[in-house]
């Protein structure tokens, strides 16, 4: 948990005190997200005599997304396109690095309340293959604490058919994770 407790301390310093400036958050186009998680849990119980690397601040580990509206679907909702990357200890107590695309659809309920469902899409180590494909679909909600500083929770779902690690950790993953975010 002491890891957990720097990495977003850090984040959240640096992104508070970057950005104090002023500026309509719906009105910015990059959207910088740093996440961390809090919680996994797998359904159904691992093959062999090993558990699952799951539980509250188990899987010790970062990702950061960048992403830009590309349409607009109403006043207050976007379509976003942006990069996803991260480090974190995977289900089967390996380190797994990703990278690839996320896709994003973020609406505004009000000024400060916001939601957003979409997917990564990617490459991941730390599987049966030295780097493979996975897929993470994720919804959750956000605040802005200022016009340029927010939070949120997001739950990502890792579907076991879709990560290259499939053949050893062959039960889903359910993730919440800890948000925090900017926009210039």
């Amino acid at each position: 948990m002491l890891n957990f407790l720097k990495i977003f301390s850090i984040f959240f310093l640096i992104t508070f005190f970057a950005n104090i400036t002023s500026a309509n958050s719906q009105e910015n186009n990059t959207k910088v997200t740093i996440g961390v998680p809090l919680y996994v849990y797998h359904p159904d119980d691992r093959p062999g005599s090993r558990d699952w690397n799951d539980g509250w601040f188990q899987n010790e580990g970062v990702f950061a997304d960048i992403s830009w509206p590309v349409y607009s679907l109403g006043q207050s909702t976007d379509l976003r396109l942006g990069a996803t990357a991260g480090i974190f200890d995977n289900s089967i107590f390996d380190t797994s690095v990703f990278a690839g695309g996320v896709a994003e659809i973020e609406t505004h309920a009000t000024d400060r309340v916001f939601f957003n469902a979409g997917t990564y899409a990617g490459l991941i180590t730390g599987y049966d293959m030295a780097v493979g494909p996975a897929m993470a679909p994720y919804a959750g909600a956000g605040y802005h604490l200022t016009d340029k500083v927010e939070i949120g929770l997001r739950g990502v779902w890792l579907p076991a058919k879709t990560i290259a690690g499939s053949e050893d950790a062959p039960s889903d993953a359910y993730v919440g994770t800890v948000t925090i975010g900017t926009r210039f």
